[in-house]
């Protein structure tokens, strides 16, 4: 891709746009433009709605993504946030081998620092000015649209006093795989090496071996090769999450299991005791919010700001919803390894029938709580 020179810059990311959220002269986005919130250990974040100002952003992050970053190539390994592909695409390369291993990178997206932007983004840029008053180039203009910086304000105390690629800003995910590009490059580089398949979801890495392979992947020198690797541009290892298997692996929710007498991809065992526990549980007339609890550990009184005024009938309401949406986000996962077995054949007829049982029973489940609602 050619550098891109400032009015090309300017009409990808739409005139008209450019000129409304220029015109304020704001060069760092505030903590008071964006929505701070965390999910388990982990911190996300989004512009504010309701303030003009950070829908422009919005806008602009949508225009970059369409117009700019997706244009860009990628390495093949890399198979997140690209059109088509799931994470089904990322086990499917390691279907038929023996030998596993999983890296999972710690804080993916908030260890890619504004450096590290810098270098990658820097040849995509002409060496020109965004505002001729101001002496911002193109590139520090692109940086300060994409990333955000941490202060006293936030509660991420692990990344404060740094900018960091957001985790819920539009354009974070297609930046992570630029980024990541000439990483995994060098890491395919040393798997061509070894006769290693390697792929990569965001921060999930697998490594997978034939069974008459030397098993090169669950040695200390292939592990220290990558840590190596992932270290030298500010990369680390979660080692609680590192899997070495052979034979079987699960990760999240997706089962590839290699055998003397089968090779099969599957829905891990848990996921699917999840589903069990859900249609049993509403077979017996368990209250829905009962089910939410015991499947999910959902808990009313988080949802609600003042759950003792709202009405019964609209906490009753809220509970179907969110249990339909359960309902549908699983059934959607059962179909996704139908689907698939249907072009590869890697599933037994016993399994297969298996599955779209529990697709039948969910789908029961759903219209019989539809039918209730208002």
């Amino acid at each position: 891709m050619k550098r891109l020179s400032r009015p090309e810059f300017i009409n990808l990311i739409d005139n008209d746009t450019f000129i409304e959220f220029t015109a304020g002269k704001i060069f760092n986005i505030p903590s008071s433009g964006v929505v701070e919130f965390q999910l388990s250990n982990k911190f996300f974040y989004k512009l504010r709605t309701d303030i003009k100002l950070w829908s422009f952003l919005r806008v602009i992050h949508s225009n970059l993504n369409k117009n700019f970053l997706k244009k860009i190539s990628l390495n093949s390994s890399a198979i997140a946030f690209r059109s088509g592909l799931s994470y089904i695409n990322f086990f499917s390369p390691h279907i038929e081998n023996y030998f596993f291993l999983r890296l999972d990178i710690k804080s993916f997206f908030h260890s890619i620092s504004k450096n590290l932007i810098n270098n990658v983004f820097s040849s995509y840029f002409r060496d020109e000015f965004i505002d001729k008053n101001s002496q911002i180039s193109l590139l520090e203009y692109f940086i300060f649209l994409t990333t955000l910086y941490i202060d006293e304000t936030y509660k991420n105390n692990q990344f404060k006093y740094q900018y960091i690629l957001p985790m819920g800003f539009s354009t974070s995910p297609l930046i992570s795989n630029i980024v990541f590009r000439s990483i995994d490059i060098q890491i395919s580089n040393i798997c061509l090496e070894y006769g290693v398949t390697y792929t990569r979801y965001a921060d999930d890495m697998l490594f997978s071996m034939p069974k008459n392979a030397n098993p090169h992947i669950q040695t200390d020198v292939f592990y220290v090769s990558i840590k190596s690797i992932l270290s030298k541009y500010g990369f680390f290892i979660n080692k609680h999450k590192v899997i070495s298997k052979k034979n079987t692996i699960s990760i999240n929710g997706y089962t590839l299991q290699n055998t003397p007498n089968m090779c099969e991809f599957r829905v891990s065992n848990k996921k699917i005791k999840i589903i069990q526990k859900i249609i049993y549980e509403y077979n017996k007339n368990t209250e829905i919010s009962a089910i939410l609890k015991k499947c999910f550990k959902y808990n009313i009184i988080k949802r609600f700001t003042t759950p003792e005024k709202v009405p019964n009938n609209l906490v009753e309401k809220y509970n179907k919803h969110q249990l339909i949406n359960k309902i549908a986000g699983y059934r959607a996962f059962l179909l996704s390894f139908i689907l698939f077995n249907h072009r590869s054949k890697l599933m037994s007829i016993e399994t297969s029938n298996k599955y779209l049982n529990l697709i039948n029973e969910l789908e029961k489940i759903m219209r019989n709580i539809y039918l209730t609602l208002d």
